[in-house]
């Protein structure tokens, strides 16, 4: 009932200028609630503020912070850089990997260095997310990736690496 709720308080178009609201029923216990409050205002906020990825970060249940990794696509490009490393040095999966799939979107400085030091990692979701945002880009990303794919051919990921490139018409 009280999901129900939020989403009802949340609908009207002004629910997502105030940031203030939706940010403290993310803090709710109930995760129906977090997942009503994340739902509705996904896509809705079209500025994310320094407060409001601070406030994302802080946030103890893995799916809000995740929401604040996507939150970096529409921040200012300058606070996106400020801030995406603290996203992607999180303990959990779900935010290191929206972190690099954000990452790759953008194309921020360094992206592929990240993308190519996390094919790496030891989580498979981590190493699927950084294949799939150098496969994204068909110039750079993608010749980094059949770089790495030479280079350590009997790593776990260059096998999907190789099927992938293999799929685009490259030949590894």
């Amino acid at each position: 009932m009280r999901a129900e709720a939020w989403a009802k308080f949340l609908l009207p178009v002004r629910a997502s200028e105030d940031s203030s609201v939706w940010l403290n029923g993310l803090k709710d216990r109930d995760s129906e609630v977090r997942e009503v409050i994340l739902m509705t205002m996904r896509g809705r906020i079209q500025e994310a503020t320094e407060a409001d990825l601070q406030a994302l970060l802080a946030n103890k249940n893995a799916e809000v912070r995740s929401f604040g990794a996507e939150l970096l696509l529409v921040a200012d490009e300058e606070l996106a850089k400020e801030q995406f490393f603290n996203f992607l040095i999180d303990e959990n999966n779900l935010v290191r990997s929206t972190t690099l799939r954000v990452l790759a979107r953008r194309k921020m400085d360094n992206w592929i260095m990240l993308h190519i030091r996390s094919l790496d990692d030891d989580e498979v979701q981590i190493q699927q997310a950084a294949l799939d945002g150098l496969l994204s880009d068909s110039g750079e990303g993608t010749s980094a990736l059949l770089e790495y794919v030479r280079k350590f051919p009997s790593h776990p990921i260059s096998e999907a690496a190789r099927r992938e490139l293999l799929r685009k018409g490259i030949h590894p």
